[in-house]
């Protein structure tokens, strides 16, 4: 079975091929054909885990159908009757947006890391989004101002992090899940901030985990995203479900660290936030913090987009506009 990064592949090969001059003919049985890995795909999903089919089957289904899109034709036409000294016409095709693009790769990362992707609501009622997360009742982020509440006194989730008593609560330690997904803040836009936004949020518990196995795992991360050459820093801070925790700065790739727009001319981007699950929310768990310990850690995935894609602005991912974005694929 191929893995989530090398089907997302087969779209760009048949994009290239197709670019390239190739018949839609060929490239359907190429890609489509009996002999394809697509085929070959379908053909091992029976022998997977119902963990690996929830995972492989749609994405499957979506990699068919966007290749079926992608390579129509007139079902008259045939190999045969195709003139190939006719001039080429290139169409322009759609492709993933820049955000939709990171997150994708984000999370095939941390799967290859052994963390399960696990999914919960948007909207997320206020135990999960700030008490379980030890936020105190009086704390700015509660106000009206500052999150989007619902007239049902729920919330728009204001960091994805809210998952981890749905993640306690599935799963028996040692496990290690990864959430990605919009989360909604009320608060102004700048060149780095955004008022609708993604974030990855990871979350490992384990009765021998540590501040090292933290940074090993953030480090591997930004390596693979970045290079082996990427150099990145802990500075210590506060968020009330960790203890002790920290900001993960990345030296600035555009600069160097010599300072620029882009790291607001310090040399340094905050990157991700993290630290060691705080001993109240293991204990709220029915575990023992004495024997149990976590890990966990909260990406914006825009970021890391503007990162990859050397902006300034992380505004641009959410104008739309056409022009901008093909430039980044």
């Amino acid at each position: 079975m191929m893995d989530n990064n090398s089907l997302n592949n087969l779209i760009i090969s048949a994009k290239s091929d197709l670019e390239a001059g190739q018949s839609t003919y060929d490239l359907r049985i190429k890609y489509l054909g009996k002999n394809s890995e697509i085929f070959k795909s379908f053909k091992l999903l029976p022998s997977l885990s119902s963990d690996e089919k929830k995972e492989f089957g749609p994405l499957l289904n979506s990699i068919k159908a966007n290749l079926e899109l992608l390579l129509q034709e007139d079902v008259k036409t045939s190999k045969i009757s195709q003139d190939y000294t006719a001039p080429l016409k290139v169409h322009k095709h759609g492709h993933s947006h820049p955000t939709d693009y990171t997150m994708a790769l984000m999370i095939n990362i941390f799967s290859k890391l052994g963390f399960k992707v696990f999914e919960t609501p948007e909207i997320e009622d206020e135990n999960d989004n700030f008490s379980f997360l030890r936020v105190a009742k009086d704390h700015p982020a509660r106000d009206m101002q500052d999150t989007f509440w619902t007239t049902d006194e729920k919330v728009l989730r204001t960091q994805t992090t809210a998952f981890q008593r749905r993640a306690l609560e599935q799963f028996k330690p040692p496990f290690a899940v990864i959430q990605a997904g919009k989360v909604f803040r009320a608060e102004s836009e700048d060149a780095t901030h955004l008022s609708e936004l993604n974030m990855l949020d990871g979350f490992a518990i384990g009765t021998d985990l540590n501040f090292t196995h933290l940074k090993g795992v953030l480090y591997n991360f930004l390596r693979q995203l970045f290079g082996n050459d990427v150099k990145v820093r802990f500075r210590p801070s506060f968020f009330p479900f960790v203890e002790p925790g920290a900001e993960m700065d990345m030296m600035c790739l555009k600069c160097k660290g010599s300072g620029c727009k882009a790291c607001g001319n310090s040399g340094w981007l905050e990157i991700i936030g993290c630290g060691i699950t705080h001993p109240e929310i293991i204990e709220s768990a029915g575990l023992d913090p004495n024997i149990y310990h976590g890990i966990a850690f909260g990406i914006g995935v825009e970021r890391i987009a503007m990162r990859m894609f050397e902006m300034d602005d992380i505004r641009e991912l959410v104008k739309n506009n056409p022009e901008f974005l093909e430039q980044l694929t």
